[in-house]
């Protein structure tokens, strides 16, 4: 396990904490926020990958995955749907817990938070832990999840979750990490849907 987190936390953060200013700082797989998709996939990739689950369609969410991941089992972002640039304003990455110690996810949770806590001390304020929180995507009520996020000065923001989903749902355990611009995150709370 420690071998595992060390992993994520190199795949996480390749900066000391001196040098962490911006949500930029943060990185998945070498991606950060601001970055264009095109730098890490061709347009073909990213157009194979589009999502449609926004009714406002100001974003274009994008799944995909590529052979240079080494931590991450499955990438999404989202981008300003008339950006030819592809420019990432949310981006997260997920690792595939199906037929793992769900224990082993709670715990990555609170470490790689500690880890955020400590890298963006200066530029991040975590906000409370919540666990257990019932998943509605799951019609059974069976499937929850805990998270821990965090708040920049800039109003940006960071997720840190383990998602435990029943056998009934369809879905796959996982531990997730998310990162959102602050109008992102204003366009999921008020225009999205």
């Amino acid at each position: 396990m420690k071998k595992l987190l060390a992993i994520i936390v190199l795949g996480l953060f390749l900066i000391t904490p001196s040098q962490a200013n911006d949500i930029r700082d943060f990185q998945i797989e070498g991606i950060s926020i601001g970055d264009s998709a095109l730098e890490f996939f061709s347009e073909k990739e990213i157009k194979k990958g589009k999502q449609n689950f926004y009714k406002n369609k100001k974003y274009t969410p994008v799944n995909i995955s590529a052979s240079f991941f080494k931590t991450y089992t499955h990438f999404d972002f989202s981008y300003k749907s008339n950006d030819k640039k592809y420019i990432i304003k949310r981006m997260s990455g997920s690792i595939d817990y199906r037929n793992k110690d769900i224990k082993n996810c709670l715990k990555q949770v609170d470490e790689v938070a500690n880890e955020i806590s400590e890298v963006f001390k200066d530029i991040a304020t975590k906000i409370a832990k919540t666990e257990n929180i019932f998943w509605d995507v799951d019609k059974t009520g069976k499937s929850k999840y805990t998270f821990i996020g965090f708040r920049f000065n800039s109003g940006n923001s960071v997720v840190v979750a383990c998602y435990d989903f029943s056998k009934e749902s369809n879905y796959d355990d996982n531990f997730n990490v998310e990162v959102k611009t602050k109008a992102f995150d204003n366009f999921l709370a008020n225009e999205a849907y």
